[in-house]
């Protein structure tokens, strides 16, 4: 943390945004990062979870949240 400075665009690196509230782009970050740690799983659910260091329910309620908002497919 550099305190006493200020944050500027170049602190949050590649991150792009496409539009859309903070709500939105923050639902699809963690969709993102749901997915990738699905696919590095193999599918495996309970290792995607151990690897976006929650629980098996929290990963299954996140997925049935995005869904719900269609900003991801699948549910439990």
């Amino acid at each position: 943390s550099r305190k006493g400075s200020s944050v500027s665009q170049k602190d949050f690196g590649n991150i792009v945004v496409t539009g859309g509230d903070l709500r939105e782009q923050m639902r699809k970050f963690e969709a993102s990062l749901i997915s990738k740690a699905l696919e590095e799983a193999g599918g495996d659910r309970k290792a995607a979870a151990q690897k976006l260091g929650i629980g098996l329910s929290s990963l299954y309620r996140k997925m049935e949240e995005l869904a719900d908002t269609g900003i991801a497919g699948g549910g439990a």
